[in-house]
């Protein structure tokens, strides 16, 4: 009897030991109390819920399993095996543990508070939801500290829902004022980072950090928060920090700690982190939004062993929204209606973040819109954050100088800031307003400065890519807004056309397209004719390392567009054909080894494939004068370096897909006059490319290029730019008459007469 007091009062010690955070004197006390009585199964599962605190999870799951395997219906044991397992990252297992201790005890907080938050880290947030309010609808008395837990977690479950931002913010500052907690504050954090508001954000993940400094979570998002803000060296501190934890968030950082690396173009330390998560992911065998990442660090360096597995989950877990919009460019398992689905969602999740950034229920109102009238200059504006060194800016450069000045007044608003390049300097010589809008902290003010220069079309260059502020048009600052990217942007995205032609969208696609369609003639995107061509070949080879006698076939666009299958038969054309060399860019180091290891597969080895290196754009204009035929990838075309070979006079040799991105290279290949270098499959594909290496066939084919570049509309910007006002004055006169946007069709020249 005296023993068991004694075993009571340790625990009783070990549980104030705890409560304060001081976890190696509970462990000793729990200790003792089992020494005292092995059989108090209190002590035995406290013990267990230290090592959970203290990250000894190995040795805390096996005593728990052991504990269970004696009392199988110990509420606290379950529960706190699935705490166990939820750390780990071990979902299944975690969720049958914790639904176990529900059904013993329907009422026990704990375990229905984790398995809320366990829905909602595997985007289950309909089921996390539901739980919540069990739990605070209950007749039972409830602790204050699962009431917080659960309108935190209730709050995310409504942010992720996209239901209501408002109602999502009540319950997490509610939570924050019931308890001081690490975790709510961290919660809070991330959502306000979410959407926008980073001193906000900073502010109180700093307070989570004050509250426990070894709060890893708290770490991670303020990580996020530094790296959404540019501030880049403190964020990689944030994210090693969560990486040596050894937590379940390590994977989490590496996975941002990747990004990180991937924005600065460092694919050595990307590629390291790929490496690290492929191995944890392998491991636990979860879907996760890491996956989504690894597939991009992948397939940037050319690393096919787990594509098409790694692909599938990505695909698998897409309900979760944490496949975005840029992956349906390069995973063909993501078909165009589940990448309008997928841009459906991220629009929505940009529109309630601009509505969070302006205090806002809806943007009905938010801005009065006064069109110019037909006989004043219709004001346009483009927003991008590639006005510098980019591919964006080679394809749309020549737009803004060629406006018709006595009918547009043409506005730059750049959202990234100059990167000293020629390129930036042209654009910005070239509008007539130019206004570096980089450093404002929400789209809020972007927008606000737009409606404030009274802009009647507002013109996106970016869509998704990073850097980009889709939030802007989701405020509708102008009352025409259109989008010039690769694909649509989402029913939410405020966006009422996107320009395309008839080749790159036909009829029977546009129900994969949120916006109503202008169609340009000919052909989507413009192109400088005015790029010099007086290059001396035969030193220019010798310059490079290329063999005069070499019959070069080339592609340069990025590796992400690269895949397995049309690498296969990349290998078969320089096997049949004699003296034929490959050169591809060196985006990495990784990429180069992983393509030199799949071209050995082939006995393709040597200097028969050939990396350059990246050189300024005049230099790469120089080189592509080097080639004899261009390989156009297949699952994304590439549009500016497809452009860049036909006009220095290599024959394109494409594929037409089933979406934009994949068709937009036969649409240059077409719009050239060219559509015989339009394969139908990949048979054909490579007997175009071993046709073409046949002296008989060269003579014919320069003479059409030579023509091309003289005469077709592809290299003639300024009747893309006349086709492109056509358009646009149809646009304006259907908002005069108030009328909704339709479809578009400006008619080719020749249709004309």
């Amino acid at each position: 009897h005296q023993s068991k007091s004694s075993a009571i009062a340790r625990l009783g010690l070990g549980n104030l030991a705890h409560e304060e955070g001081e976890y190696d004197a509970a462990s000793d006390h729990f200790t003792q109390a089992l020494k005292l009585e092995p059989s108090f199964i209190d002590a035995a599962t406290n013990l267990c819920g230290t090592y959970i605190e203290s990250f000894k999870l190995i040795e805390s799951a096996s005593r728990l399993e052991k504990i269970i395997a004696s009392f199988k219906h110990s509420v606290s044991a379950h529960f706190r095996l699935g705490l166990c397992h939820r750390h780990e990252g071990r979902y299944k297992q975690a969720h049958r543990n914790l639904w176990h201790a529900i059904t013993l005890d329907p009422t026990n907080a704990d375990a229905l508070c984790n398995l809320a938050a366990l829905h909602v880290e595997t985007g289950e947030f309909e089921q996390a939801a539901k739980l919540c309010l069990r739990l605070l609808q209950s007749t039972v008395a409830i602790p204050r500290t699962a009431i917080a837990h659960a309108f935190c977690t209730l709050g995310l479950s409504l942010f992720h829902m996209g239901s209501c931002v408002h109602d999502a913010l009540k319950c997490l500052y509610a939570a924050e004022k019931l308890i001081s907690s690490s975790n709510i504050c961290c919660s809070l954090g991330t959502v306000l980072n979410e959407l926008g508001d980073r001193r906000a954000a900073a502010k109180i993940l700093k307070k989570a950090i004050a509250l426990e400094p070894f709060d890893i979570p708290a770490f991670l998002n303020m990580g996020n928060a530094y790296f959404e803000h540019g501030r880049l060296e403190y964020a990689e501190k944030c994210y090693q920090t969560s990486i040596d934890s050894k937590t379940k968030h390590n994977v989490v950082a590496l996975n941002n700690l990747l990004l990180l690396h991937l924005s600065q173009g460092n694919f050595v330390k990307a590629a390291s982190c790929g490496i690290e998560m492929r191995q944890i992911l392998d491991i636990n065998g979860e879907e996760s939004a890491t996956l989504c990442t690894l597939a991009i660090i992948e397939a940037y360096t050319c690393q096919w062993v787990n594509r098409s597995k790694t692909f599938e989950r990505v695909v698998a877990g897409k309900s979760s929204g944490t496949v975005q919009p840029f992956h349906s460019e390069f995973i063909p398992q993501i078909s165009p209606q589940m990448a309008l689905s997928i841009s459906n969602m991220f629009s929505g999740r940009f529109r309630q973040r601009a509505l969070h950034n302006n205090n806002r229920s809806n943007v009905g109102s938010l801005y009065k819109h006064n069109i110019s009238t037909p006989d004043s200059r219709v004001r346009i504006g483009y927003v991008s954050s590639c006005f510098g060194n980019t591919a964006t800016t080679f394809l749309s450069n020549k737009i803004f100088e060629l406006h018709i000045r006595t009918k547009f007044r043409v506005f730059c608003f750049d959202l990234a800031g100059s990167d000293g390049s020629s390129e930036w300097k042209a654009v910005r010589e070239s509008a007539d307003v130019f206004l570096d809008v980089s450093r404002s902290d929400h789209s809020v003010d972007v927008a606000n400065e737009i409606n404030e220069h009274c802009i009647d079309i507002l013109v996106d260059l970016d869509g998704f890519v990073v850097g980009s502020m889709p939030e802007i048009f989701t405020l509708r600052p102008a009352p025409i807004q259109i989008t010039m990217s690769c694909g649509t942007t989402g029913s939410e995205s405020g966006i009422d056309y996107l320009v395309g032609d008839k080749f790159t969208i036909p009829e029977h696609h546009r129900s994969y397209f949120s916006e109503k369609i202008i169609y340009v003639p000919n052909i989507m995107t413009s192109y400088s004719r005015d790029l010099g061509l007086d290059v001396d070949r035969h030193k220019m080879r010798k310059r490079w390392g290329v063999s005069n006698n070499a019959f070069v076939y080339a592609c340069f666009s990025q590796p992400y567009k690269m895949d397995p299958e049309l690498f296969v038969v990349w290998m078969e054309i320089l096997r049949e054909v004699p003296n034929s060399s490959l050169v591809l860019l060196r985006y990495s180091l990784a990429m180069e080894k992983n393509l030199r290891r799949e071209a050995a597969k082939h006995n393709i080895v040597g200097d028969q494939i050939v990396f350059w290196d990246l050189v300024p754009r005049h230099e790469h204009l120089e080189r592509c004068c080097l080639v004899d035929t261009y390989l156009d990838t297949v699952v994304c075309s590439g549009i500016a370096t497809g452009c860049d070979a036909l006009w220095s006079g290599a024959p394109l040799i494409t594929l037409a897909g089933d979406r934009i991105c994949n068709r937009v290279g036969a649409s240059l290949v077409s719009s050239a006059g060219l559509e015989e270098f339009i394969a139908l499959n990949l048979v054909e594909y490579k007997e175009l490319a071993v046709a073409l290496s046949a002296e008989n066939n060269r003579i014919d084919i320069l003479h059409l290029l030579d023509d091309a570049r003289e005469n077709s509309p592809l290299f003639d910007s300024l009747q893309w730019v006349q086709s492109f006002e056509s358009a646009l004055d149809v646009a304006l006169d259907r908002c005069r008459q108030d009328l909704e946007p339709e479809h578009i069709i400006i008619p080719t020249i020749d249709e004309r007469k």
